[in-house]
Parts: structure tokens; sequence; C-alpha cells
């Protein structure tokens, strides 16, 4: 395994070229910088921006109630939604099949859900417990685990292996302790570790492991994959995605948010939660002095938009709608709402009705 010390120097001898000139070379071409507008906010219509929606009312009953959904994906046929206990399965029209796996001590049982992921090729589900990672078949059949004393984040099935995200600190050698940020490549059938790849290294004066909930971590295009790996207690502004090949990640944008970042001490005005990007958009979900945002950069015309009250629900008239990808390959993305939230807006929804969700793709 190719160590990437060397590769945070070179990543910290671009940024200062890209002060500079703007932009600088990479392997792949060019390692764009975006200047975020800061005093500049938009209002967005979502018509503006997506096509073809698609509205999911999730059947509601005693064994399927969903207290809050953590994390959903999708297949051609399949809705998989998680709360903090279980993993509900749904046809396409919101028809409760199933619960997949069982909460309990026991073998093959989950003492909750963190994080799960679906690979729709292999009609696999994977499910990040605290120490394991079970494995089911779409019928809710139990496969395999894989047996991990860790806190996963997140886990995401790519192609015939699965990566799971964590933390993990260490003491160094003058007393400082070291936040590690790391991701375990398996093999998808199986569960054999084939490789572990350093992410982020922070040094701190205390120990912090940080968990937090809806990081994305991942996202595609059809030719490239693209990591994000924030750490929320840094006092350094983490703003660039990176591509990875091999192993080795490269600078591929960076978002400036000079403009907004003021630091004073050790806080900071911006926390960047997610950066993820498909074919024509890279998207940012961030909090600026407490309150969250969204950034829009669309790669076709240089074009940005920078929204504070998410989007304006033009196409189902539910409000504002704060949008996260679904599969950013193909840019599909939803966003939810609660039955209460719903009532008299769409048919058939009570304030006990389980939450809806609304699927839109991205125009290309």
């Amino acid at each position: 395994m190719r160590s990437l010390s060397f590769l945070i120097c070179f990543v910290g001898i671009i940024f200062l070229l890209v002060g500079c000139n703007g932009k600088s070379k990479n392997q792949e071409g060019q390692f764009e910088v975006v200047k975020i507008k800061g005093s500049e906010y938009s209002i967005a219509n979502l018509s503006d921006f997506v096509e073809n929606p698609e509205m999911i009312k999730l059947e509601t009953n005693d064994s399927c109630l969903i207290s809050g959904i953590t994390h959903l994906e999708v297949t051609t046929k399949y809705v998989f939604i998680s709360d903090r206990a279980n993993l509900f399965q749904f046809d396409r029209k919101g028809k409760f099949i199933k619960k997949i796996g069982r909460e309990g001590h026991g073998p093959h049982e989950h003492q909750g859900i963190l994080c799960f992921t679906v690979s729709a090729k292999d009609e696999r589900i994977f499910i990040g417990d605290l120490g394991k990672i079970l494995c089911f078949d779409f019928n809710g059949g139990f496969i395999e685990e894989i047996v991990e004393y860790k806190l996963f984040d997140c886990i995401y099935a790519c192609n015939d292996e699965l990566w799971a995200f964590f933390t993990e600190f260490a003491k160094t050698n003058d007393g400082k302790f070291e936040n590690r940020t790391k991701v375990n490549q398996y093999s998808l059938k199986g569960g054999t570790l084939k490789n572990s790849i350093l992410l982020k290294s922070i040094k701190l004066d205390s120990p912090h492991v940080n968990f937090v909930r809806n990081i994305q971590y991942v996202s595609e295009t059809s030719t490239q994959r693209y990591i994000y790996t924030p750490v929320q207690f840094d006092p350094i502004n983490r703003d660039t995605l990176y591509s990875i090949n091999d192993s080795l990640l490269t600078p591929n944008i960076k978002l400036d948010f000079s403009d907004l970042a003021v630091i004073n001490g050790k806080a900071k005005n911006i926390q960047i939660i997610n950066i993820n990007r498909n074919e024509r958009y890279l998207f940012a979900e961030y909090v600026y002095k407490g309150k969250s945002r969204l950034f829009i950069y669309d790669f076709l015309n240089s074009n940005q938009y920078n929204l504070t009250e998410e989007f304006n629900d033009n196409v189902f008239g539910t409000g504002n709608a704060m949008l996260r990808p679904v599969d950013s390959k193909f840019d599909l993305m939803y966003f939810k709402k609660e039955g209460y939230e719903l009532v008299g807006k769409v048919e058939g929804v009570t304030e006990n009705s389980n939450p809806v969700i609304f699927m839109v793709e991205f125009k290309k």
C-alpha cells in the first residue's frame, strides 16, 4: 500500500500555487478553485434544475413505523430506508415488503444501524453496526459478517468492493493526539480486507473521535470516484474534493470560502458537512454561523448558487426542500417530508403517516 504522507505535503504546495495562479495542473487535468461569493445569496426554484419527478408515499402500518429517516438507497425495484433501529424494504410504489435484519445482541443481529449500503448488482445489503458489518440478500437472508471493532461513519458498495469509513485516534511521541480518518476496503463477497487507506491525519491536544450522521464521503460520475472527508473539530477549513485512483488521492476542486470563513482564535464561521458532485453539478452542504446553507456550482457554465433557504419546491408544492444525493452517477437526488408537513398538500397523507420521499433527476 502506497503511503500518503508525501501527498499531504504535495497538496499544501498546490494550495500555495493555486493562491497565486487561480488554477494548477494535476494528473487529471485542471485543479479548479471556485471562489464563493459569500455575500450573494440565491433563491432557486426546483423546476429550474430537475426533471423526472417521482413521489413515493411509504406505506404506514404497525410493522413499518419509521422514527426519522437516517439514510436512503434505491434500486430499480426497491427503496431501502433506515432509522436508528431498523432497516425497511419498500417497493418503488411505497408498499412495505419487510425489515432487513433484526435488532438484538445475538448472532446475525444488530444493536442499532449506524449506516448501510446496497449493491444492486449483487443484490446484497450491508449494515454497519458497532463492531461488525452484517450482509444480507434482498430476501432478508443472512449471508456473512465482517467483524471489526470500529465505529463506522459510512459504508459504501462500489464495484466489487465494500468501503468502510471510520475515525480513530492515537497518542504521538510528543504527547499529543492524532485523529485519523481511514477507509478500509473489503471484498464485496467474502469480506476480506484488501486495503486500508489513510485519508486524513490531524494532531490535537486531546483525543477526539467524531461520528456524524449524513456524511456522504463518496460521490461518483460515470468515469471518476470522489472523496470528501470533513472533521468537525478541525480548526482548518477542509474545503477540497479529491478524486481517488488506486489508493491515491488527487485534489480535484477547491471551494474558496474566504469571504465567509473568518477564523477567530480557534472558532470558524464555516463548517462544511459534505461536498459531492455528479456529471454537471457540485454540491456543498455547510453551516455558516449556525445556519444550514447549500452551495451549488454548475460546471457547464460556471454559474454558482448559494442558497440560504434550501430549494423552493415548485414541482411537488411542499415548501422548502433540502436535496441529498441518492446516486450521483445517475444525477438522482431526493428530499423527504414528514406526514404532518404534507397534510392538505398530498392526498391520503395524515399526521401519523410515514414520511413521503420525493426523487428527482438533475438536468444534464
